[in-house]
């Protein structure tokens, strides 16, 4: 309880913070338009509630298997946190609390998916304490194997050798589990499957943001490599670019203040408000739905909107495609790829507040 309480204290605090703001229903409004997927998950993709459904069977298998001192405990700590997950996610869907799906649901459904495949990992590793009832063992092993394979296929579609394998391993444990258990011929042989498990069902999740890590900082496009090292290196400290809202590593690369970018909307009501005006600014339409609008409206763009944004947002850098022109700007940078444009009208004042 005391870890957990550690774990959601930030988030509580976010929604009682965003709580006290107005333009909660405006915000919500913006970010279930723009993100639907975070709002209304069951209309999107059905992976992620596969992925949860898998962890559940993997604790409840490993449960079955290994009762353990404290099982009424923690299945009822593990089932509480679940409904409350899944609570949140429907209360999500309505706009007075359009705050509760960023904070609570999703940091939430890590805790119970870790604890569900670590109770999954714990029944594995002491074969010797596995319940003595034939029919306990078979049940408790196939429901490990069926959420295993879950976890993997749900992950990600990429992995069905994978998902064949755990199969396979799951028909290999259930052959033992219906003979008697020598400890001393398979306890050193299980301890190891623990760590297998766990490698196993994370995979997918470290499959997908492996490649978006920050350990190693690199560009999302080798392509901006160049660009990006002039930025850093030539480019005024407290220059502000316009750059296409696709450029999620602006910030990290560059160490430069942008407008905005399309990666990863704010979390305050006022905030949002702001991004999504600065979004409709560089669309050129007010209220955009995807980023494909945002980037189509950015393409089209000519001198006339590019001063705009300078004399709003305080901006004295375009960056555009090198074939293509900026009879309003001066070339301060061309390579291959991209060009860097110093704009002739840029605001004589300080950058407006919140380019982040």
């Amino acid at each position: 309880g005391i870890p957990f309480a550690i774990l959601a204290a930030p988030s509580l605090l976010s929604v009682a913070t965003a709580g006290t703001e107005g333009g909660g229903r405006e915000a919500f409004a913006i970010l279930a338009r723009v993100a639907p997927q975070h709002y209304y998950p069951w209309r999107g993709d059905w992976r992620p509630f596969v992925v949860f459904g898998g962890s559940m069977l993997m604790g409840a298998g490993g449960l079955l298997l290994r009762p353990g001192r404290r099982t009424p405990d923690l299945a009822t700590a593990v089932c509480a946190m679940s409904s409350m997950v899944l609570i949140l996610l429907a209360l999500a869907a309505l706009g007075p609390f359009w705050m509760i799906n960023r904070a609570i649901p999703w940091r939430l459904s890590s805790v119970v998916m870790l604890a569900a495949i670590a109770a999954g990992s714990a029944a594995i590793a002491a074969p010797q304490l596995w319940r003595p009832d034939r029919r306990a063992r078979i049940i408790g092993l196939s429901a490990l194997a069926l959420g295993l394979t879950a976890c993997v296929v749900g992950g990600t579609k990429r992995f069905y050798a994978v998902a064949l394998a755990v199969m396979g391993l799951a028909a290999v444990l259930l052959w033992l589990a219906r003979r008697p258990i020598h400890q001393a011929v398979l306890s050193g042989s299980l301890r190891v499957l623990p760590f297998g498990l766990v490698t196993v069902g994370m995979l997918p999740a470290v499959y997908a943001e492996l490649g978006r890590s920050h350990i190693d900082i690199r560009t999302s496009d080798p392509s901006r490599a160049g660009v990006y090292r002039w930025i850093r290196t030539d480019s005024p400290v407290g220059s502000v670019f316009i750059v296409p809202p696709s450029w999620t590593d602006f910030r990290l690369n560059a160490r430069r203040a942008l407008i905005a970018d399309w990666w990863a909307p704010p979390m305050f009501p006022h905030e949002v408000i702001e991004w999504d005006r600065r979004m409709g600014d560089l669309a050129g339409i007010p209220h955009p739905r995807t980023l494909a609008q945002v980037e189509s409206g950015y393409a089209a763009m000519g001198c006339q909107q590019f001063e705009s944004l300078a004399e709003r947002y305080g901006a004295d850098h375009v960056v555009l495609p090198s074939n293509r022109p900026l009879p309003c700007g001066s070339e301060a940078y061309r390579d291959s790829s991209f060009a860097v444009f110093r704009l002739a009208r840029a605001s004589a004042g300080p950058p407006r507040a919140g380019n982040r």
